[in-house]
């Protein structure tokens, strides 16, 4: 979807290097902000605020609306580990499985794909999802998204969430 494609380019020509930390508890954190991730548990801090990238309206295809793109991976870092554009690549591509796998449904939903990317692997993912979602549509993107090929990362991870809504 073209708004998160705008969103990595503003994030490539824009880096920033945030304050920020992890932890599965609030009390081992510094900072003022936190932000608890549904996907993996943990609890992100940072000094400086968060920010949130999506589209003012969200871009909708049949029930699936694509909502926003977290990085979880420090803005500054990604570049160095793999191009902005390889990444906004992959993102079409499971946007294109989502809604493939979504258009048609009926209920109210959310869910949140939290996608790893790494030097060795196929990108890795975890699924969150809230409301009336398809249990069984939702567990096949695991091996879609898993199979996908030529997403190595040049060095360590780089960690982003992808939201999509349905039927709001």
């Amino acid at each position: 979807m073209s708004f998160i494609y705008n969103i990595l380019r503003i994030l490539q020509n824009n880096p920033k290097k945030p304050h920020s930390s992890l932890a599965k508890s609030p009390e081992e954190l510094e900072g003022n902000n936190f932000c608890a991730n549904p996907v993996d548990g943990h609890i992100y801090s940072s000094s400086n605020t968060w920010t949130k990238y999506g589209a003012e309206t969200p871009e909708k295809t049949g029930a699936v609306a694509s909502k926003a793109l977290v990085l979880l991976t420090p803005q500054g870092q990604i570049p160095s580990r793999m191009p902005i554009e390889k990444i906004a690549e992959l993102v079409r591509q499971v946007d294109a499985l989502v809604i493939d796998a979504f258009q048609d449904a009926e209920k109210v939903g959310e869910i949140l794909l939290q996608i790893t990317l790494s030097t060795s692997n196929n990108p890795q993912v975890q699924i969150s999802a809230r409301g009336e979602v398809d249990e069984d549509k939702a567990a096949a993107l695991f091996p879609a998204i898993g199979a996908i090929e030529g997403y190595q990362t040049t060095a360590d991870t780089v960690v982003f969430q992808l939201h999509y809504t349905l039927n709001m």
